[in-house]
C-alpha cells in the first residue's frame, strides 16, 4: 500500500510540470498560457472527480480496490492518447531530425 502510494505520489508531482513542459514545446505562443493553464484545471478537476469517486464508495469494503480500477480508465485512456501526441521539437533536435 505503501509503495502505490509512493507511486501515485510521485505520479502526481511529476505530472502536471511534465505536461506542461511539453504543451509549451509544442503549442503556439499566443495559446501558450491557455494551454498551461487547463493542465493545472484539469488536474484540479481530476483530483476532485477522484474524491467524488471515493465518498460513495467509502463504505464498500475494499473500497480502494473500486477506487484504483476507476482511476485505471482515463489512465490507459491517456496512455492510447499517447500515440496520436507530435513529438517536441526539443526532442526533435536532440535526435538530428
Amino acid at each position: 500500500m505503501l509503495v502505490g502510494r509512493l507511486f501515485v505520489g510521485t505520479g502526481l508531482g511529476l505530472g502536471p510540470p511534465v505536461a506542461a513542459l511539453y504543451v509549451t514545446e509544442v503549442s503556439p505562443a499566443f495559446v501558450r498560457g491557455t494551454y498551461g493553464a487547463f493542465i493545472q484545471i484539469a488536474t484540479c478537476f481530476g483530483l476532485l472527480g477522484a474524491l467524488f469517486i471515493g465518498i460513495p464508495v467509502k463504505e464498500i469494503s475494499g473500497w480502494w480496490r473500486v477506487c484504483f480500477w476507476v482511476s485505471n480508465i482515463p489512465a490507459a485512456l491517456l496512455a492510447l492518447a499517447m500515440f496520436f501526441c507530435a513529438e517536441s521539437p526539443h526532442w526533435l533536435f536532440k535526435v538530428g531530425t
